[in-house]
C-alpha cells in the first residue's frame, strides 16, 4: 500500500471521527437543527463541523454508499 493511500484513510477516519457527533444535526438541516446543535455542542464546534460539511456533502450526495452506513438521512 503507498504511504499516500494510508495518509488519505488515516485523514478519513479522523475526520468520520470528528464529524460523528455532529452529523445527525447536519444531515438534519433547518434552523431548529441549526439552533440544537449550537446548544449540545457548542457554537465553535458548530461552526467548523458546518463549514466542514458544506465542502463534503456534495461529494456524499454523490456517493449511495454513505447512504448504506447512515452518513445521510
Amino acid at each position: 500500500m503507498r504511504k499516500d493511500n494510508v495518509i488519505d484513510m488515516l485523514t478519513a477516519t479522523q475526520l468520520a471521527a470528528y464529524l460523528a457527533p455532529a452529523l445527525p444535526f447536519l444531515t438534519k438541516g433547518g434552523e431548529d437543527a441549526v439552533k440544537e446543535a449550537g446548544k449540545k455542542l457548542g457554537a465553535a464546534v458548530w461552526e467548523q463541523v458546518s463549514g466542514l460539511w458544506k465542502l463534503l456533502k456534495p461529494k456524499v450526495d454523490d456517493r449511495p454508499t454513505f447512504m448504506q452506513i447512515g452518513l445521510r438521512p
